[in-house]
C-alpha cells in the first residue's frame, strides 16, 4: 500500500506542541514504521518573502496540481487547503479535528477583528475544511467531529471516528506531589473567545477562600489583555504567560483542580491531558465537548456552580474513585491506538 501524507513544510514536527502538529509527526513516524505500507510525507511551503494571501494561493495551487497517481491512499493530515486533482485511482481522506469555524462562526469573533483576520477565517480555515468535505474519507478526531460533519452533508458511512492520543510524558512521568500550602485551580490553552475563559475568573472570584490561587498559563494574545484586566481586583489570580512544552506535565502536576470552560472542542486534548495527570477537571456543562473526553468531568452549569465545585474540592479533596476511573480513561488515548486504528481504516477504503 502506497500512503501519501499531505501538509505544510515543516509541520511534521511536534516541537512546537501545536496539536494538528504533533498529530502529523505522529501519524507519519508511527505509519512509516509499518511493515507493508510505504508512506511518504509531501510538503508544501506555506509562507514565503511575499508573505500572507499570496503564500497561501501559491501553496494551494501547487498541492493541487502535483501529481499523486502512485498513490493508493492520499491523506491530508493537515488542514491546509490542498485539493489534489491528478490523483489517479487514489482514494482522497482527510482528518478532520473540528467544523466549528463552518457550524458556528460566532465563536470566531476575536480572529475577525482585522482584515488579516478575515481573510485567514474565509480562505483559509473555511475554505479548507470545504475542501474536506469533498475528500473520499473523512477521519473524525471525534465522535462529536463526525456529527458535525454529517450535519454538514457528509455521508456517515465514509467517516471514521479515530480519537487522538496524548503526549507519552503524561502516562510515563511519576505524578509530582504538589509543594505549597496554598490549593492552585490552574488552566492551561489559548484566550480565544471560544475558550470562554471569562466565565472560569468569573467563577474564581465567587470564591471566599483566601489560600487559593488561579493559574492562566497561555499565549499573550487574542482577549489577554481583557481578562488581564478583569482580574486586576483579585490578587489570588495570575497570568503566567506561555507554559513551555518541557515544562508542561510539571506544570499540570502544580494543580489541585483544573478548569477548562470552552464552548466548543472538537476533541480537548487539555482536558485529557489534565485527567491523565490524575487532576480533577471542571468544564462548562453545555459546552459542545466530545462525550468520550467529557467522562468523569465535573460539570458546572454556571459560574456559581463553578465556584461551589472549586471551594469543594479545595477543602474536602477530589472523589478519588472517580478520579481514578478519568485517569485509567485519559491514559487509553494513545498514539499506538491511533496508529492502529489509521491502518485498518486504510485497508477498509482500499477494499471498498
Amino acid at each position: 500500500m502506497n500512503v501519501y501524507l499531505l501538509g505544510g513544510a515543516g509541520r511534521f514536527d511536534n516541537s512546537s506542541g501545536e496539536g494538528v502538529s504533533t498529530y502529523m509527526y505522529e501519524i507519519y513516524h508511527g505509519i512509516k514504521a509499518i511493515k507493508g505500507i510505504n508512506a511518504d510525507k509531501i510538503e508544501y511551503p506555506i509562507r514565503d518573502r511575499f508573505g500572507g494571501a499570496y503564500s497561501w494561493f501559491r501553496m494551494a495551487v501547487m498541492a493541487s496540481l502535483s501529481d499523486y497517481s502512485g498513490a493508493d491512499i492520499i491523506h491530508k493530515v493537515d488542514v491546509k487547503p490542498i485539493n489534489p486533482i491528478r490523483k489517479g485511482m487514489a482514494k482522497v481522506v482527510s482528518t478532520a479535528h473540528d467544523f466549528q469555524p463552518l457550524l458556528e462562526p460566532e465563536l470566531d469573533s476575536d480572529m475577525a477583528t482585522s482584515l488579516k483576520g478575515r481573510i485567514r477565517l474565509a480562505l483559509e480555515t473555511r475554505y479548507s475544511l470545504r475542501l474536506m468535505l469533498k475528500s473520499d474519507y473523512l477521519l473524525a478526531n471525534s465522535t462529536l467531529t463526525k456529527n458535525d460533519a454529517v450535519k454538514l452533508g457528509f455521508e456517515r458511512k465514509r467517516a471514521f471516528v479515530i480519537n487522538h492520543g496524548i503526549d507519552r510524558a503524561y502516562i510515563s512521568h511519576k505524578i509530582r506531589k504538589k509543594e505549597g500550602k496554598a490549593c492552585v485551580v490552574g488552566y492551561i490553552g489559548a484566550f480565544r473567545s471560544r475558550k470562554n475563559v471569562g466565565f472560569a475568573i468569573r467563577a474564581f472570584k465567587m470564591t471566599s477562600q483566601k489560600k487559593l490561587e488561579f493559574r492562566l498559563w497561555g499565549n499573550k494574545r487574542y482577549e489577554y489583555e481583557k481578562l488581564e484586566s478583569s482580574a486586576k481586583d483579585d490578587k489570588r489570580i495570575r497570568f503566567m504567560g506561555f507554559a513551555p512544552a518541557q515544562k508542561i506535565v510539571d506544570t499540570y502536576d502544580s494543580f489541585d483542580v483544573f478548569v477548562f470552560p470552552s464552548l466548543y472542542e472538537g476533541m480537548g486534548y487539555e482536558i485529557l491531558e489534565a485527567k491523565a495527570r490524575g487532576i480533577p477537571v471542571i468544564i462548562y456543562k453545555h459546552a459542545k465537548i466530545p462525550e468520550e473526553v467529557r467522562r468523569y468531568c465535573i460539570e458546572a452549569k454556571d459560574e456559581y456552580a463553578m465556584a461551589d465545585a472549586i471551594e469543594s474540592i479545595c477543602s474536602n479533596g477530589p472523589d478519588s474513585k472517580t478520579l481514578s476511573k478519568a485517569m485509567k480513561n485519559a491514559r487509553g488515548f494513545t498514539w499506538e491506538k491511533a496508529i492502529s486504528k489509521t491502518i485498518e481504516a486504510y485497508e477498509k477504503i482500499c477494499e471498498a
